[in-house]
């Protein structure tokens, strides 16, 4: 599906965007600070390579985005306001915020308008996005000449700015944001280098069941940590004390195990634990081989750490998602700062996706050591699963 993806989705360097209008959906759902500014402007960066190609060639730019999680509505804390002024700062350009309120006539307006930059307010602000509404498509249509995609962190979902939107224009494509991000996940779907290491943390295993099942047949080793693993390891009736364990996906986990044992592949789960009678008693944590009553796994132990390195170490591809213990709390992050560490000294060819996972990255100011940090987690997991994504997959429609 992505080899089929790549090659036939157009992309920027497919149209003529002289004198035409684009509808650019971006993602610029950006940290701000207390004082309302942009904290971390590292989304609104990578989209700038696509807008300034644009502009370049003659287009004239509507963007979209959102911004946290509004109710519905316009709300203040989550205006586009701030990334309006990081473009302009960005980019030297004036950037024209709409107003909130999208009718046919305003719709018009800005497809008339002069302006080279009009970034439309927060896109969840209108109910109808995040409901698929066929009516606020529509509405958006007639907005511009050709429809960009760029917001590879949003293309997981069917949103009507991504999914409902793009079936009203017969030019669309997507941006270099994407095309980079789809080219990363192709070089590991389709042809990856060997050994190919798999590295999967986070709480749940249910986030990450068609993940495994997928890249069981492709990769060669998986090292699992954080509480997903607490789940594999009761599957086999090992002992997980109070630890978070998903009851309701033992099977599931049975079965993913068996299908790796089936494949010859190696599936490492945590050897050795650090754990802890409660989370926010910090001084009862020891490490041990096996969990105790009363007490919960929070972290890998450091033979598992290791383990987890060698395994690293000799890899040629790595993809990694979520982080090996509670990565939040320092006392309880040496097992993701291990993996980290061992991506840093690794020769291989690596992604590294979801927040924890990019944040430990990051903390430690390995960004340089790493091919592609990814920008969406949740699209990177979908990606991961074999069948694309819904907001690139919709492009290859007529």
């Amino acid at each position: 599906m992505i080899s089929d993806i790549l090659t036939k989705v157009k992309t920027v360097k497919d149209f003529d965007f002289s004198g035409k209008k684009v509808f650019l959906r971006a993602d610029f759902n950006c940290p701000l600070d207390e004082e309302g500014n942009v904290a971390d402007n590292s989304r609104i960066l990578a989209v700038l390579p696509t807008i300034e190609d644009i502009l370049k060639k003659g287009g004239k730019l509507i963007m979209a985005s959102h911004l946290g999680r509004p109710k519905g509505g316009y709300d203040e804390k989550f205006s586009l306001r701030p990334i309006a002024e990081e473009l302009q700062k960005l980019l030297n350009e004036n950037v024209f915020l709409a107003d909130y309120e999208l009718d046919e006539d305003r719709v018009k307006k800005y497809y008339k308008s002069n302006e080279k930059l009009i970034l439309l307010e927060n896109i969840r602000f209108y109910p109808g996005e995040t409901k698929g509404d066929e009516v606020f498509a529509k509405l958006l249509a007639p907005i511009a000449d050709i429809y960009i995609n760029d917001a590879f962190g949003a293309s997981h979902r069917k949103h009507v700015s991504i999914y409902e939107l793009p079936k009203y224009f017969k030019q669309k494509g997507i941006g270099y944001l994407i095309e980079k991000e789809l080219a990363a996940f192709w070089k590991v779907l389709v042809n990856p280098e060997k050994p190919f290491v798999v590295i999967m943390g986070g709480a749940k295993v249910s986030d990450k069941i068609n993940v495994l099942k997928n890249l069981i047949p492709i990769a060669d080793k998986f090292l699992i940590g954080g509480a997903m693993s607490y789940t594999f390891l009761k599957s086999q009736g090992i002992e997980t004390g109070n630890s978070l364990v998903e009851t309701e996906r033992l099977d599931v986990a049975s079965e993913i195990l068996k299908f790796a044992l089936e494949k010859g592949k190696e599936f490492h789960l945590p050897k050795d634990h650090l754990i802890v009678k409660d989370i926010k008693d910090i001084g009862s944590k020891k490490y041990v081989k096996d969990i105790e009553n009363g007490y919960m796994g929070v972290d890998i132990g450091p033979d598992t750490m290791q383990d987890y390195k060698e395994a690293i170490l000799s890899a040629k591809t790595i993809v990694w998602n979520g982080p090996m213990g509670i990565f939040e709390i320092d006392e309880y992050a040496e097992g993701t700062k291990a993996i980290a560490d061992a991506i840093k000294h690794s020769d291989a060819y690596s992604i590294i996706g979801g927040g924890d996972s990019v944040r430990a990255i990051k903390s430690l100011g390995y960004e340089d050591s790493v091919d592609l940090i990814s920008t969406g987690g949740g699209a990177s997991l979908k990606l991961l699963e074999g069948n694309g994504l819904p907001g690139v997959n919709i492009l290859l429609e007529e």
